[in-house]
């Protein structure tokens, strides 16, 4: 599955440097103490303040790891702010979800730095990632802190709106970093608590909670966590949250992979109701059916659809083959790939179960041979001369697939086959045949 996330481009320009001092983290435990008694005090825990004030502590401390560094910070403003890494003296270069970063280790987190591709242009930061926490579930305390504030004293609502839209940039930023350095299980939880804060803000949600949700699920797939994935997004559906038709997609999908088959259909068929031009919901769809054995005129009807919406799309063309390909009805399959071509002439997919279909409509010309009374020359003939035939005409397709993708082997042996199949019709098919299995054996 093709990984696109959000970028939080509003909430990461949010994000704020504090120069403030190297993470302490015995004064910090100091303070922890003196809060834990404050609120054992009866009488001070009665009052909004109290509780206002713990909050604060326990928000500073949830971000102290990283408050000094923010999302595109130059490298040198790094060693500034917060100093040299641990591992100055071997600094190490790491791949993080298919990218190379150089790594700064901390303390308490590592910093993960863009290599730049020319020498004159500086590393920034890319990323961070929390490794050791000042105070496990900070924040936590700190949410509990300024919901308890509220319900003694309503009048603190536009403090604590203020605080929750703070606590909210700091989740949905190491949320967003989480999934950037393809830890899709954190990046979940992170997202997910964002967005379950955020529709607690007693003045107003500071981003779109229902979009949070989704960036959420997003993640929960990534990581295979599909029950977290359905979850978050019933709950952006029911705040109106669609994206253009991918909130149905995903759930589906999330429903198919837990044998939900019942529910995954019936999302599919809502979502393609309404986004009938969403390739992925109609992929997705497709596939289902087809691997569920369900009718395949379900199909052929909303993909009709789609082309009718879409006329210039060659990606619903194609689809109408593939289902027509698994239907093994060929003759209907080859007329709606070269439609596909039609409107794009270097559709790889399209090119080569173009050149599939004929080369299986061949092969099941040729079983039909087989079966044929030997006695009825004249029939086996006929048949010999479609079988040939269509072996011909698979040629010119995996040809232009071979153009388009020189390397792929599985192209390659195709025509290798044909070619052979076809040597004895002269010495340009000989010759070709050669070729390929000259090329093929030295892949």
């Amino acid at each position: 599955m093709k990984k696109v996330f959000m970028t939080l481009a509003m909430v990461m320009a949010m994000t704020t440097v504090t120069l403030a001092q190297k993470v302490n983290v015995s004064s910090y435990m100091s303070k922890i103490e003196k809060s834990d008694a404050t609120i054992a005090d009866a009488k001070k825990a009665a009052k909004a303040n109290t509780w206002m004030s713990r909050g604060a502590l326990f928000t500073e401390i949830a971000g102290a790891n990283s408050a000094l560094i923010f999302g595109g910070m130059p490298e040198d403003m790094l060693l500034l702010n917060v100093g040299k890494p641990d591992n100055a003296d071997a600094i190490e270069e790491v791949v993080l979800n298919g990218t190379k970063y150089k790594k700064f280790v901390y303390s308490g987190v590592d910093v993960y730095l863009t290599i730049p591709a020319n020498e004159d242009e500086t590393s920034t930061v890319a990323c961070w990632l929390e490794t050791k926490p000042v105070y496990e579930g900070a924040i936590d305390v700190a949410i509990e802190a300024y919901e308890k504030a509220l319900s003694i004293d309503p009048s603190v609502a536009s403090k604590v709106g203020e605080a929750f839209g703070d606590i909210v940039t700091m989740l949905a930023t190491d949320g967003q970093f989480a999934y950037d350095a393809g830890e899709y299980k954190k990046a979940e939880e992170l997202l997910a608590k964002a967005a379950s804060v955020d529709e607690k803000n007693p003045v107003a949600p500071t981003t779109d909670p229902a979009q949070m949700y989704y960036y959420a699920a997003v993640a929960a797939v990534q990581a295979d966590l599909y029950a977290d994935a359905e979850k978050n997004l019933k709950i952006a559906l029911d705040k109106g949250f669609e994206a253009d038709g991918d909130t149905y997609y995903y759930l589906g999908y999330s429903q198919e992979k837990q044998e939900k088959k019942a529910d995954a259909k019936e999302t599919y068929i809502a979502g393609i109701e309404k986004y009938i031009n969403n390739q992925n919901l109609l992929t997705s769809f497709i596939s289902f059916c087809l691997l569920s054995g369900e009718d395949p005129s379900l199909v052929l009807s909303y993909i009709s659809k789609a082309q009718a919406a879409d006329p210039q799309n060659a990606s619903n063309y194609l689809a109408e083959g593939v289902v027509y390909d698994q239907m093994k009805e060929y003759d209907k399959a080859i007329p709606a790939y070269e439609k596909a071509l039609q409107i794009d002439p270097k559709m790889f997919p399209a090119l080569f179960n173009l050149g599939f279909a004929y080369r299986a409509k061949a092969i099941a010309v040729n079983k039909e041979i087989t079966q044929t009374d030997y006695t009825n020359t004249a029939r086996i003939e006929e048949l010999r001369t479609e079988f040939l035939k269509d072996m011909r005409s698979a040629i010119d397709p995996f040809e232009k697939a071979h153009e388009l993708q020189p390397a792929n082997k599985d192209v390659v042996e195709i025509l290798k086959s044909l070619y052979f199949t076809l040597r004895e019709e002269g010495p340009e098919m000989q010759a070709n045949y050669e070729k390929y299995n000259t090329m093929f054996q030295s892949m």
